[in-house]
């Protein structure tokens, strides 16, 4: 992503914090947001794992040991975001940036 772009989604990102900070939106109507956009866009994380794992094996492993492979880092991830919070939220933003 454009470095410009990221700037502007960063701005944008605190405008909207410090408009709700002055004018509240009731958490109803933000979970109604959620909810729309979600069924609207959908989660794109994750989506396309099988795809691209697929396309980037040679052997292509069968789907269903992918499945676990995928389940297991989750509940792992999980685990670990339930045990260490700080830890795991400082290792999200390394990732996620």
């Amino acid at each position: 992503m454009q470095i410009r772009l990221r700037v502007k989604l960063l701005l944008l990102g605190i405008l909207l914090i410090l408009v709700n900070f002055m004018w509240p939106v009731p958490t109803v109507v933000q979970t109604g947001f959620l909810l729309l956009s979600v069924l609207l866009f959908g989660i794109p994380h994750g989506a396309l794992d099988i795809d691209l794992h697929r396309k980037m094996q040679q052997d292509h492993v069968a789907k269903k040991g992918l499945l676990w492979i995928y389940i297991g880092c989750c509940t792992l991830y999980g685990l670990v975001w339930f045990f260490l919070p700080l830890t795991s939220f400082f290792f999200f933003l390394l990732i996620a940036a």
